[in-house]
């Protein structure tokens, strides 16, 4: 998980091709400009292929895993 305001642009693509390309399944970005918070997931040959914005209001589940969903007013200012 990363928390961006200023370095939006590089989580978005430099650390999640990092992060892909390591495997990791699920990378979030607490997105503090659009005060949101961005899940991708499903990796494939390196990459994310899916990302889904969560706002204020939604409750954001890990993928594959069975737990309570995470507020995401928890997560912003």
């Amino acid at each position: 998980m990363e928390v961006a305001d200023a370095s939006l642009d590089d989580d978005r693509t430099v650390k999640a091709a990092l992060y892909a390309s390591q495997g990791i399944s699920d990378f979030w970005i607490v997105n503090l400009v659009d005060n949101c918070v961005e899940v991708y997931n499903r990796t494939d040959e390196g990459r994310y292929r899916l990302r889904k914005n969560y706002v204020s209001g939604d409750s954001v589940k890990l993928q594959d895993v069975t737990i309570r969903g995470i507020d995401v007013v928890d997560f912003l200012p």
